[in-house]
């Protein structure tokens, strides 16, 4: 049996050997904490910044439609016109461009069977389409960013001449 005396002793060395590991353990316990903080942290950050980037993105898309839908409501499109604009201080970060241009339509070709069978040839009823294109831009966290969508348009909408530089129809008075 162990006296009174060398079990005060053993318990008395091992509490000193523990207090030093519970430091060590404790120290190390702290380090792993902190960096899984900062992982945590990190990553809320870049979703933060993603939900940003999501939420522009689709008030880009909806100030698009904005654009294109008062251009077209226009009752003449002039070819060549350009615009430049913002959409006030509620979202002062997007501006806009649109532009109004012609695309021309090709012909199609017939085999020649089909121009046999055909008392006349194939004529389109248009030979062009008015073309509305739509850019939005804006900035996020110092980086640029655009979104560009194109519409076709009757050719009874275009007027086809002489534009000055704003954009506007010749003054024929």
């Amino acid at each position: 049996m162990m006296r009174a005396s060398e079990i005060l002793r053993l318990s008395t060395a091992s509490r000193v050997e523990a207090r030093g590991w519970i430091l060590v353990e404790t120290l190390v316990a702290l380090m792993v904490l902190s960096v899984g903080v900062l992982a945590v942290n990190e990553a809320l950050q870049e979703a933060l910044l993603t939900r940003a980037m999501a939420r522009d993105f689709t008030q880009a898309r909806f100030l698009l439609e904005q654009v294109v839908s008062d251009v077209e409501l226009q009752p003449l499109l002039i070819e060549g016109a350009t615009k430049n604009g913002d959409f006030g201080e509620a979202f002062a970060r997007f501006a806009y461009h649109y532009e109004v241009s012609r695309v021309e339509l090709p012909t199609p070709e017939l085999p020649p069977l089909a121009n046999a069978v055909l008392a006349q040839p194939l004529q389109l009823p248009v030979s062009y389409l008015g073309k509305i294109r739509v850019t939005v831009t804006w900035t996020r966290a110092g980086r640029s960013f655009e979104r560009t969508v194109e519409t076709l348009v009757a050719p009874e909408k275009l007027y086809i001449g002489q534009s000055d530089d704003a954009g506007q129809a010749p003054d024929n008075t």
